[in-house]
């Protein structure tokens, strides 16, 4: 199934002052650099889970005009039997640039359209 069909899914066919309440995307499928599509419809939050990493990713946000300020975003990512890395690219801000998740870790991100972009709030790893 194509990404931009899984924003569409009848169950997340809810509304919020016109805008949907949430979208979600599951099982993003792992590859050393991921851009974000951008969603078929607009939504306050917007939830990721990706595949299990099995290598280093850098994830890119290319196109931010469907978004508004204040949408929200959360990520989750799982490594695999070794540790690794998460680089924040386009459109998203975060006092560090990288994430590291350990062996076997897990992680949850939230983000926040701020002034054009995705900025990271929070991001916490921990022991699957």
């Amino acid at each position: 199934m194509p990404f931009n069909d899984l924003y569409n899914l009848p169950t997340e066919n809810n509304s919020f002052e016109g805008k949907g309440i949430r979208t979600l995307l599951p099982s993003i499928p792992y590859a050393a650099a991921i851009a974000l599509p951008i969603p078929a419809r607009r939504a306050w939050m917007h939830m990721l889970d990706f595949a299990q990493l099995t290598g280093a990713l850098t994830l890119n946000i290319a196109d931010v005009t469907r978004y508004q300020e204040g949408d929200e975003m959360y990520f989750s990512f799982a490594a695999d039997a070794t540790s690794r890395t998460i680089t924040w690219g386009t459109n998203i801000r975060a006092a560090a640039a990288t994430l590291v998740l350990g062996v076997n870790q897990v992680a949850l991100v939230h983000l926040k359209f701020i002034n054009a972009k995705f900025t990271v709030l929070a991001q916490v790893a921990s022991a699957n």
